[in-house]
């Protein structure tokens, strides 16, 4: 168990501001992304109209 709660202390001693708000851009620009593409393909215009019968 000691080993265990070291480890988690060092973890956690390690984990500081900056690596925080590195991860949280890219995971913002990986949502950012990904939102694109699925609200991306919703405005293209279809190609098939009923103006062609």
């Amino acid at each position: 168990m000691k080993a265990f709660t070291t480890f988690i202390m060092k973890i956690k001693t390690k984990i500081d501001k900056e690596y925080l708000v590195y991860t949280g851009i890219f995971l913002g620009g990986m949502l950012l992304i990904y939102l694109y593409m699925i609200f991306g393909s919703m405005v293209v215009t279809p190609t098939f109209t009923y103006a062609q019968f």
